[in-house]
């Protein structure tokens, strides 16, 4: 480590640690001892923290860890919103889950009701027909909408 990037004065110090986002200011505290002090200060990481999460954030984190760095803080605050996006993706996966369930126990059931009615389907009663034709357009309706949810599925995991 330069002896003369050290010898700067904290606040310029300060200023050019402003540039660099969370994961570099991190890596650049892995550097050097002095170095590390200097990049875990809350000069540095108060105004990140501040602007990724808020001033709304930052007291619900402090009411949390009251007596953690902002480094700490702002590591706490990233992991909380790692896991309530995680949460929220199970539960969307979740509810696309039970309705291809829905789909597929709607499908099943008209297929079920086709294959009883298969010989009055290809009689020549008109009323059968027509009915049996609605039957077979609900029953493609339902084989698009399973086909939707499995791919709302896979596209969340």
């Amino acid at each position: 480590m330069p002896e003369h990037l050290l010898s700067l004065s904290s606040d310029v110090f300060a200023c050019i640690l402003r540039f660099l986002d969370p994961p570099a200011l991190a890596r650049m505290s892995c550097v050097s001892g002095p170095l590390s002090r200097r990049c875990r200060s809350a000069t540095c990481w108060q105004p990140l923290f501040l602007e990724r999460f808020g001033a709304a954030a930052a007291s619900s984190v402090q009411s949390k860890l009251p007596y953690a760095s902002w480094n700490r803080r702002f590591r706490f605050a990233t992991e909380e919103t790692i896991r309530k996006l995680v949460w929220s993706l199970e539960r969307k996966a979740d509810d696309h889950q039970s309705q291809l369930v829905n789909c597929l126990t709607e499908a099943a059931v008209l297929e079920d009701w086709l294959a009883r009615n298969k010989r009055r389907l290809q009689s020549n009663d008109p009323e059968f027909r027509l009915y049996g034709d609605r039957v077979s357009n609900d029953l493609k309706r339902q084989h698009q909408l399973v086909s939707r949810q499995r791919q709302k599925i896979s596209e969340l995991l």
